[in-house]
Formats: C-alpha cells, structure tokens, sequence
C-alpha cells in the first residue's frame, strides 16, 4: 500500500518528480532517481546534468 493506494507486484509509479518507485513481491517499494529530461532531451547547445540526490536531472551550457 502506497499513499493509500493497494499497489501489486511489478507495478510502477511516479514518487515524484525526480523518482520512480515500484512495488515489489512482498510488499517492499523500491524507488530509484528518474530524469524526465532523457525521454525530452535538451535544447540545442546545452547537455543533460544528473541531478543530485534532492533535485532532478538539469539541462546546462556545454563547457561548464
């Protein structure tokens, strides 16, 4: 149960903006860091920055 809703085995969601979680056999949940920018990409000229453990992946000038 998650958030007062009965997840099942093998079942994923979104914890978050920056994780996605998924039930395990048993009842565990797992989450792990999601950046919605990999599926979107960047603008031209500027790279993708994985975020850390409080904050979402970014997007970024080159070079820096």
């Amino acid at each position: 149960q998650e958030r007062g809703r009965w997840r099942v085995p093998g079942e994923r969601w979104r914890g978050g903006p920056c994780q996605v979680c998924q039930c395990l056999p048993g009842g565990g949940v797992r989450c792990v860091p999601y950046c919605p920018l990999r599926d979107t990409g960047c603008p031209q000229g500027q790279v993708l920055r994985e975020g850390d453990g409080g904050s979402c992946c970014t997007c970024g000038p080159t070079g820096e």
